[in-house]
């Protein structure tokens, strides 16, 4: 198995762009008559949102560690602020993905998945769903290095790879960060249980 088919894979479908500039039926593949609504209601609680500046600072730290330790066994997810990528960055990262999307579609499909393949434009299917989500996207690996394949790195803006290549820095930066203060905490609560 090569290291990015445990993902998922990608298919062969029409482009979504296509499809809803189109006058067509939505293809039988993205209906979900199944999907319980209410299901996926928010609830009145807010999703946690936790400081990483605050983990980061001894005076505060315990109590920002005890919201993150709750924001993960209750929610498995949170919002993250105050993590120091540098908002520019963002904007430029946002930005270029918005400039390459606009783009005209065989432009874009340049750097779609070999098939079978995961990396770059398309469309991904888990391989624990039949139903594909409505949009297209592009898929790319940045870590591990050994994984990154620049054939499906956009061209286009010209500054793509290079923002990407520092948003990515960015963003291990933020992981490894954060994953050392959730390990501290297991190591914290571990030493706390008898």
């Amino acid at each position: 198995m090569r290291k990015d088919e445990s993902w998922g894979k990608s298919i062969q479908v029409d482009n979504v762009q296509v499809l809803a500039n189109s006058s067509a039926d939505i293809p039988e593949i993205y209906i979900r008559p199944d999907l319980d609504i209410g299901a996926g209601k928010i609830s009145d609680e807010k999703l946690p949102i936790i400081d990483m500046s605050l983990l980061l600072n001894s005076n505060f730290s315990f109590e920002e560690c005890s919201k993150l330790d709750l924001a993960c066994k209750q929610w498995g997810f949170f919002q993250l602020v105050n993590h120091g990528i540098d908002d520019e960055l963002m904007d430029k990262m946002e930005g270029d993905l918005k400039e390459f999307f606009k783009l005209p579609l065989e432009e874009k499909e340049v750097f779609a998945p070999v098939p079978g393949g995961l990396q770059g434009y398309g469309q991904k299917l888990n391989v624990n769903e039949e139903k594909l989500e409505w949009h297209d996207l592009l898929f790319l690996i940045t870590r591990p290095l050994d994984s990154k394949n620049l054939r499906f790195w956009p061209t286009h803006p010209s500054s793509f790879r290079s923002t990407l290549e520092k948003y990515s820095l960015e963003l291990k930066r933020v992981s490894e960060c954060l994953f050392e203060v959730i390990c501290q905490e297991l190591r914290a609560q571990a030493r706390d249980t008898p």
